[in-house]
């Protein structure tokens, strides 16, 4: 899924496993090609990613998935909560090449 370039104010949650994932299909977010800025920061009362048992999701903050330029920015407004937190058996997520904050 490509995100185009912008501040998104909004806290994402992910419960259990997207419907037909698996270890060989897994859901992908990152910002679309040529994107130079995609900033994700939460409203400041909890978590801005929170995979709650989230299972085969992936944060490629690569622009168009290629490269090595960070475009991805996940930041956390307030210090009592995090940029991204794994809870209740969220395995095989990945986040690579973000900036989290």
């Amino acid at each position: 899924m490509n995100i185009a370039d912008g501040q998104y104010n909004e806290n994402l949650v992910f419960a259990g496993a997207f419907p037909g994932s698996n270890p060989n299909v897994t859901v992908t977010f990152r910002p679309a090609a040529g994107d130079t800025g995609v900033w994700i920061n939460g409203n400041g009362a909890s978590n801005v990613i929170d995979l709650n048992g989230a299972k085969y999701i992936t944060f490629d903050g690569r622009a168009g998935g290629t490269g090595s330029n960070r475009v991805m920015n996940v930041y956390s407004t307030n210090s009592g909560f995090s940029a991204a937190r794994f809870i209740i058996d969220a395995v095989r997520d990945t986040f690579r090449f973000v900036n989290l904050y």
